[in-house]
């Protein structure tokens, strides 16, 4: 069995999209649920208008910030607030709303939605002549998703099979996805990052195995290996010059939540892309990559602390015990370190998925763009990628 680090081709020698490009044919899972199809082919294929991210993975990019990494500039990135309130639009067909209502009803019931915050609708990404970007945010809620991008390919028995609402909307857009503009999508910013640790005189990228399923814990990628941290964008109390740094810092909010890492403690920490995610429907993706001066031990307290965090008040724990990523996920190894995991843990193992999460593996893409970048040092010795 070869190892990831054999999938992964060295930076410095070969092209990244070559090198990400034969990984992810071999790693990255496809999972669907009752209300996403994650399939990359069915993806790639619904939308043969747009342009795939890496020529395979089923994102969209908007922006790419890597030419101001490379020339050590921040991204000239700035917001426009909507005063009012988003709101979600009807859909002109009876059979949309039915499955709006229907769908979003039952995803509710699924248990892996518990609160109802107010994050931000992106409406618009314009570019000015100077490459200049203005992101246009109106204040939304997670239940605006709930019901229109999280549940695009549910279908009910009261309507046919080929009823849904990634098929309506074919109706309107074609092979290509709706506009961020569209008010029957709420179109709400994701976040996620990858992060890098020290390890054995490596750069490690910190890939996070993902609940099942049958844990009803997250919403989304269920199973597989995940961002290092990821979320939605919540809303700031800022004030519109204040705002995107405030996205920023929900991003770094996100890693302490999850990997109990401080903001302080993370380096080089960049905006890599700006994407559209197709299995949620063109849902907003900004994807972050960042440093952290921890080695594996120290990263393993941290992470286990923030899950016991999380118990203590009462919220779902969005991460299994990490089992390191050091070897191929999809060989049997995985499911033996899972073996000696808490009960709820081990019932779970026969449904996880190993592998990548698409979202995982398009964060990971950019991050390795970036690694290249900067060619970072330590102890005088080229920085280098290994999975081992």
């Amino acid at each position: 069995m070869a190892s990831v680090l054999d999938l992964f081709t060295r930076l410095d020698e070969e092209d990244v999209l070559t090198f990400h490009s034969n990984m992810m044919k071999t790693l990255t899972i496809s999972k669907n649920t009752r209300f996403l199809n994650y399939d990359i082919s069915f993806l790639n294929d619904f939308y043969k208008d747009e342009k795939p991210v890496g020529d395979l993975l089923p994102y969209s990019e908007i922006c790419n910030f890597c030419d101001d990494i490379k020339n050590n500039r921040k991204p000239r990135v700035k917001v426009k607030l909507d005063p009012k309130d988003f709101m979600l639009k009807s859909w002109s067909s009876a059979i949309a709303n039915g499955l709006v209502q229907i769908g979003s009803q039952e995803r509710m019931g699924t248990g892996t939605i518990y609160k109802d915050d107010t994050i931000i609708r992106l409406s618009n990404v314009t570019i000015d002549e100077t490459g200049a970007v203005t992101l246009h945010c109106q204040k939304a809620k997670y239940s605006d998703q709930v019901k229109s991008n999280l549940i695009v390919d549910f279908t009910s028995k009261k309507f046919t099979e080929a009823d849904s609402l990634r098929n309506i909307l074919r109706g309107n857009d074609g092979q290509k996805l709706p506009t961020l503009s569209d008010k029957r999508m709420a179109n709400t910013l994701g976040v996620a990052c990858i992060l890098f640790y020290w390890d054995n005189e490596y750069w490690t990228p910190v890939m996070i195995p993902r609940p099942p399923e049958s844990l009803k814990a997250v919403s989304v990628f269920e199973g597989g290996w995940h961002c290092s941290a990821s979320g939605a964008a919540e809303w700031p109390a800022v004030t519109e010059r204040e705002f995107f740094e405030a996205i920023s810092d929900d991003m770094l909010r996100e890693i302490h939540e999850e990997l109990g890492i401080e903001k302080n403690e993370v380096h080089d920490f960049d905006l890599v892309s700006i994407c559209r995610e197709f299995a949620r429907a063109g849902k907003p993706q900004l994807f972050f990559t960042g440093f952290v001066n921890l080695d594996f031990k120290t990263l393993m307290m941290r992470i286990d602390k923030a899950r016991a965090t999380a118990s203590l008040s009462g919220n779902k724990i969005e991460t299994l015990k990490y089992p390191i990523f050091r070897s191929n996920p999809s060989n049997a190894e995985f499911f033996q370190e899972i073996q000696t995991r808490d009960d709820v843990e081990i019932n779970a193992k026969k449904t996880i998925r190993p592998g990548i999460t698409t979202e995982g593996a398009t964060a990971l893409y950019y991050a390795a763009q970036v690694l290249k970048i900067r060619k970072r040092t330590s102890q005088s010795e080229p920085y280098k990628l290994d999975l081992m």
